[in-house]
């Protein structure tokens, strides 16, 4: 079936309609300048009007509101404000394109809606059908054959996710590590040692009769008690020994 023909049989749609507008005579467009309400002075119709659209194609007509008989039209077409153009000073007048099927020759008339609202109404009428005719129009995007993404039975999802540590979990997991894992104590620090060498001295002290006080001498004989300190830091440093031998090795080096 051609295009013409499927035009032929398109059903006619009534976008719009209004039972009463007025036709007014415009004067002439100066220069560049939009078209002005406040300047039309002069009525010269009153008619019902409608938006028809037949498949792509629109049509405003104006018919006379008692005999409903063709008092003119303009066709729907982009761009729309060479046909429909609003005026600078109110949303309630329009400048309408007159032509005739078949004629080159046009006229400008001047129309006008009591309410704002149907003024509205008429606009997105006209809109809404240039749109439908581009999206018609527009070529539809071809996405290929579908494919189908689904699991099938018996399969499963794997989602591997990095996850960085944190500075503080960071610092424990080394703390953790440097501890020793064998639990064996470690050697005692040079506090220990010289707590020794004193308890040392101070057990020679004992037994060499002097002692570190008594009953006549609160406070003793501190001399005795520096005499006996380097033999008792000798005796200490025996029993401690090398530390590094006593782990198998050269100590600490």
């Amino acid at each position: 079936m051609s295009g013409v023909e499927e035009e032929d049989e398109a059903v006619e749609s009534m976008l719009f309609v209004h039972r009463s507008v007025n036709i007014y005579k415009i004067p002439p467009r100066v220069g560049l300048a939009s078209y002005r309400a406040a300047e039309w002075k002069e009525v010269i119709a009153t008619c019902r009007i409608k938006v028809l659209s037949r498949g792509k194609d629109a049509t405003i007509r104006l018919e006379e509101s008692h005999t409903g008989e063709l008092f003119a039209e303009t066709p729907v077409r982009m761009p729309l404000d060479k046909y429909v153009e609003p005026v600078l000073d109110s949303s309630r007048f329009f400048v309408l394109r007159l032509e005739e099927e078949g004629d080159k020759n046009h006229a400008f008339v001047g129309i006008n809606f009591e309410e704002r609202g149907v003024a509205f109404d008429f606009n997105v009428a006209l809109q809404d059908h240039l749109r439908q005719v581009e999206r018609e129009e527009k070529p539809a995007m071809d996405w290929g054959p579908s494919k189908d993404l689904s699991l099938k039975p018996g399969q499963s999802l794997q989602i591997k996710l990095k996850v960085k540590k944190s500075a503080a979990s960071a610092s424990a997991s080394a703390s953790s590590i440097a501890l020793p894992l064998s639990g064996a104590a470690m050697p005692p620090p040079g506090g220990s040692k010289r707590r020794a060498q004193m308890e040392a001295a101070a057990a020679a002290a004992s037994n060499s009769g002097t002692g570190l006080g008594g009953a006549d001498n609160d406070w003793a004989d501190f001399g005795d008690f520096q005499a006996a300190l380097p033999a008792a830091e000798g005796a200490a440093d025996a029993g401690f020994g090398d530390f590094g031998e006593g782990l198998g090795g050269d100590g600490f080096g």
